[in-house]
């Protein structure tokens, strides 16, 4: 039988199905090659992001010429002022003027303290005594946690010393050292936008009480580090430099050591006790609004809320592999074991740099180690400013604490044939 020569509606049906066939093949290319040029497109858009924030994590947290401590005169202006008070009006967007406590205030040429508020509203009154300038109506100020900006001696009338302490690699650690006659010895460490002056307000507490009292800069501080491709250690570095202020108290008849750090100097404090071989000389810790985990701390700035979780969690990869930030040794909450010494821990409840609950986390952990003052109005580094009272009583307890203690470690060690209590 012979084939049958298709008709012409035959003919079109089948002209029909391929042109289907080949439009579905060529549609599916097409599709196929928009998603992949969309995933691409998205990957891209997502590893600019990133690596765009990484370049923020260095700019705003671990570059040393980032962490100048500049004073902006942004805070408000003189509105009246007399020998004992003056009438300030806070600017729209910062209300420090308006915040209860004693502060520095800085105007142009000049510096001076505020005390507690007398009233508030638009124009606030506070106490007032001038320390260098002289301030005039309309002039703008600043308000500063660092109510003395001095140094001891001029502040205080308390004698000191300007002294170099070698530090690992090429930098040498400017600090201020003032004589006691006990063989505990009290060392500061400063924030990571502050300096010795950070010191100031808690001094003459230590030095009340006979202790010697070195405050010490870091080798990543820009006046003592010259690399300018050096990055913040946030205390994986700068332990060694509370080590090096450690030896060279001790060429001078230090026998034990009690740690004060302010922010980054909390994270540095910590690692020492774990790291150093003279951590178990340590009798006594006191942190002051402590960076306990720095990948926390850069999650938490509100510009950071706006970037989505995955893109910060790829920038900080990415930081890791551009800086070295290794973000695991960085939370000193999991390090804090190491420490077995009286604790005083201090933090206003809204810091705006370093979270408050870090250090309710650390208080809960260990209730027992530590006494927690947690100062409601307070923001970074301010408890001492919103509390004074509270917090220079807490301060002295916890000296008490602390000798108490050195009393009983050396009585155990007596205790302990063939041990001593590290001295």
């Amino acid at each position: 039988m012979s084939e049958q020569t298709p008709g012409p509606l035959e003919t079109l049906r089948a002209a029909n199905d391929v042109w289907k066939a080949d439009l579905s093949s060529a549609v599916a290319r097409v599709f196929k090659w928009v998603l992949t040029v969309g995933i691409v497109g998205i990957v891209g858009a997502a590893g600019l992001g990133a690596w765009r924030y990484s370049d923020a994590i260095l700019q705003d947290s671990l570059s040393i010429d980032s962490t100048n401590a500049v004073t902006l005169l942004d805070d408000g202006n003189i509105v009246e002022i007399s020998d004992s008070g003056i009438s300030l009006a806070p600017s729209a967007e910062v209300s420090a003027i308006a915040r209860n406590g004693s502060f520095g205030l800085k105007f142009p040429g000049g510096s001076g303290v505020v005390g507690p508020l007398l009233t508030d509203g638009s124009v606030v009154a506070r106490q007032w005594t001038p320390v260098e300038g002289t301030p005039a109506e309309g002039m703008r100020v600043g308000i500063d946690r660092n109510t003395y900006m001095r140094d001891p001696l001029q502040d205080f009338g308390i004698p000191f010393e300007e002294v170099m302490i070698p530090s690992p690699g090429a930098a040498e650690l400017p600090s201020w050292y003032v004589e006691g006659d006990r063989s505990t010895w009290v060392i500061i460490t400063h924030d990571v936008d502050r300096d010795l002056a950070e010191s100031l307000r808690t001094l003459p507490l230590f030095t009340g009480r006979g202790f010697p009292v070195l405050a010490i800069s870091y080798s990543t501080d820009q006046t003592t580090f010259a690399d300018e491709d050096a990055v913040l250690g946030y205390g994986l570095t700068e332990w060694r430099d509370i080590q090096a202020a450690v030896d060279w108290s001790r060429q001078r008849g230090a026998k034990r050591f009690i740690l004060v750090g302010y922010g980054m100097g909390g994270g540095a404090t910590i690692e020492f006790v774990k790291s150093s071989p003279f951590g178990g000389q340590v009798s006594g810790v006191m942190l002051d609004a402590p960076a306990l985990d720095l990948g926390v701390v850069i999650d938490s700035d509100p510009n950071a809320e706006e970037i989505p979780q995955i893109l910060r969690s790829l920038g900080k990869t990415i930081a890791t592999f551009r800086f070295g930030v290794n973000w695991s040794e960085l939370n000193y909450l999991e390090k804090f074991d190491s420490v077995k010494v009286p604790v005083l821990l201090a933090h206003g409840v809204d810091d705006e740099v370093v979270p408050v609950d870090l250090s309710d986390q650390l208080a809960e952990r260990y209730p027992a180690r530590l006494t927690y003052l947690r100062v409601d109005g307070a923001g970074h580094g301010e408890s001492w400013n919103v509390a004074t009272a509270e917090y220079e009583s807490a301060v002295q307890q916890f000296l008490t604490d602390v000798l108490a203690w050195e009393v009983q470690a050396k009585e155990e060690a007596v205790n302990r044939p063939g041990q001593s209590d590290g001295s």
